[in-house]
């Protein structure tokens, strides 16, 4: 597996990254590829832009994302509005997949019963990975159904 971090500051920097990370996958075994999308920056056309550029350069990459209030970068906070990291993973068994809730009080039993039927479905599922970004609402609820996920399955992630 490898890591890479990217400061976003402008489609030069940014698509220079990216190139970088192309270069790297072409002279590595690399199978799966997660970009993961920091943003302190509200602005859904940015974030869309940038969605849009990765789309276009590594249309076989995956990605997420969620709002912060801060970044860190190399283990210190980071000036940079928007943070991305890189995941490659160069074990060509591992598989990846991505779903997005929207995460509502009322949906917590459905949203939670949807993954874990997806969990079952795909036994490949060892561990799921989880950004929540709402402050003020009550994580129990979800914890508790949570709990129902199939043994063995690691659940790791921030709120």
């Amino acid at each position: 597996m490898k890591q890479f971090q990217i400061l976003y500051e402008n489609d030069k920097g940014f698509l220079a990254n990216l190139e970088e990370i192309k270069q790297w996958r072409a002279s590595h075994p690399a199978y799966v590829t997660i970009f993961r999308i920091y943003s302190q920056d509200m602005d859904f056309g940015h974030i869309r832009h940038i969605c849009d550029c990765l789309e276009r350069e590594m249309p076989e990459a995956l990605y997420l994302g969620c709002t912060t209030n801060a970044n860190i970068v190399d283990g210190a906070l980071s000036d940079a509005k928007i943070v991305l990291t890189c995941t490659v993973f160069e074990c060509e068994t591992t598989q990846a997949k991505i779903l997005q809730f929207p995460f509502l009080e009322e949906n917590v039993v459905q949203d939670v019963a949807e993954l874990k039927k997806c969990c079952e479905e795909n036994p490949w599922v060892q561990a799921v990975e989880l950004y929540a970004t709402i402050m003020d609402l009550s994580m129990m609820e979800f914890c508790r159904e949570m709990s129902s996920l199939p043994k063995g399955i690691q659940v790791f992630g921030g709120y």
